[in-house]
């Protein structure tokens, strides 16, 4: 007991004190860690809207990527595109452009 009245106050009080501004740094770390994570898979399935890649306007080029809206092509500002007109790709039905006549 004699022992413990002659240690000073901030040498028992450093460790735990140490100990806690350690820890919550830690989970500090770890959430803002999992808030980026979250916002980027957001980020991610809101690109993954952009229809662009699907639009008839779209050339394959990448000199001029849309002949409607070049500057909005394949952007966040696309996602609306009033001119989206969707493919019809010549293994689907609605595209005759390949197909032949009298042959099956």
């Amino acid at each position: 007991m004699l022992y413990l009245t002659l240690i000073p106050a901030s040498k028992t009080l450093l460790p735990p004190l140490f100990t806690l501004l350690i820890g919550s740094g830690l989970m500090s770390l770890a959430w803002s860690m999992v808030k980026t994570v979250q916002q980027g898979i957001n980020h991610l399935k809101k690109l993954h809207q952009v229809p662009c890649d699907r639009c008839v306007f779209h050339t394959g080029s990448y000199l001029l990527k849309c002949t409607v809206h070049p500057s909005k092509a394949f952007t966040e500002d696309s996602i609306g595109c009033l001119d989206y007109e969707p493919t019809c790709h010549r293994i689907s039905p609605c595209s005759q452009a390949g197909q032949r006549k009298g042959k099956l």
